[in-house]
């Protein structure tokens, strides 16, 4: 009975390895493609909505750029010189890398994935009671 006892925790740990490893694979194989953000919702104050100008979340295979349009019909992209980052995802967290130009990294931020579909990803990045939630549709 102890030696089977012993099986079963052994074969639980070997699962819950090789699944929550598994689990970050295919979020970003899953992730890959372009989002449209739906919501930006910072402290419950609301930024973004279906009837602004778009914002997009490109993810590669190891980087994320946002573009921002603005603008009359919307047609200007808004230019921010640093819009592209490498990112990793581990654990269902997505963590965007700040780089400078000599690729050193100066800080991470850390995003939760709350909801990964074929058409929706939420995300949730918090710090220090400072709470942003986004919600994007696949393009």
């Amino acid at each position: 009975m102890k030696r089977l006892t012993t099986l079963f925790i052994a074969f639980a740990l070997v699962l819950t390895v090789f699944c929550s490893n598994g689990y970050s694979e295919r979020s970003n194989k899953f992730i890959i493609g372009t989002w449209k953000v739906i919501s930006d919702v910072e402290d419950d104050e609301e930024f973004v909505k279906r009837t602004d100008c778009d914002v997009l979340y490109t993810f590669t295979q190891n980087t994320i750029t946002i573009e921002e349009f603005t603008g009359e019909n919307c047609k200007g992209l808004v230019q921010n010189l640093n819009n592209t980052w490498p990112y990793s995802i581990a654990n269902n967290v997505i963590v965007g890398f700040n780089v400078e130009e000599s690729q050193e990294v100066i800080s991470t931020y850390d995003y939760e994935i709350v909801e990964l579909t074929d058409t929706t990803l939420k995300i949730k990045y918090e710090e220090e009671g400072y709470v942003n939630r986004i919600t994007m549709t696949r393009q």
